[in-house]
């Protein structure tokens, strides 16, 4: 696991604000998209996040398969402290702008999501393939599905370097909340769910040793 920031001034913009006493949580759950494959553990990841964290934040029903629209999330990410998303994502190497998670009537771009400016963002986490991945022609030029969405206003971002299985994706994302919820900082957080995880399964190393932290 690593933890960086994709420029300073994104860094400043993070932490030019205190931190804010809200706690509302978005979910965003597609356990089926037309013309990929099915992601069936999303669904008992999102109902296991709210009921995990429904006596820390305002918890709004997931937005689950066809409810997950573009419309319904870009007009609800404005309100949300907390983000989740357990989807499929796509990233282009050669064109990292072209990045985007895939929702029930088509897809959330780099474009869309750092175009928003959300005041009150704090943690949004993507279980979701390859949302950290950097183009291979520009690596020094870090835009990607979660660079994206600190440059939006979320302090901590939790993404992943390439494509990670559905149910091993849950089991991380459930350790790190979990962590999160008792107090732990978003980034500790990530790092003790990932060596638990490691310790289990030693030889999987491209199931625990691609999620990243972004952020201060």
């Amino acid at each position: 696991m690593s933890s960086y920031t994709p420029t300073a001034r994104t860094l400043s913009h993070t932490r030019s604000r205190p931190p804010t006493t809200r706690r509302d949580l978005l979910t965003v759950a597609m356990p089926t998209t037309p013309d990929h494959a099915d992601l069936p553990a999303t669904d008992a990841e999102a109902t296991d996040l709210a009921t995990l964290l429904a006596t820390l934040l305002a918890t709004a029903e997931p937005l689950r398969g066809p409810a997950a629209t573009r419309a319904t999330v870009l007009a609800a990410l404005p309100h949300a402290t907390w983000a989740h998303f357990a989807c499929h994502a796509h990233s282009d190497p050669l064109v990292p702008s072209a990045g985007h998670l895939l929702l029930a009537d088509g897809a959330l771009t780099v474009a869309d999501i750092g175009a928003l400016r959300l005041e009150h963002a704090e943690l949004a986490y993507l279980s979701a393939c390859s949302t950290a991945r950097a183009a291979r022609t520009t690596p020094d030029e870090v835009i990607t599905l979660a660079s994206a969405f600190q440059l939006a206003g979320f302090r901590h971002v939790i993404g992943a370097l390439w494509p990670i299985q559905d149910a091993v994706a849950a089991h991380v994302a459930a350790a790190f909340h979990r962590r999160v919820h008792a107090g732990t900082p978003p980034a500790e957080a990530l790092h003790q769910a990932l060596r638990d995880l490691r310790a289990e399964f030693p030889l999987a190393v491209s199931q625990w040793a691609g999620y990243v932290h972004v952020g201060s």
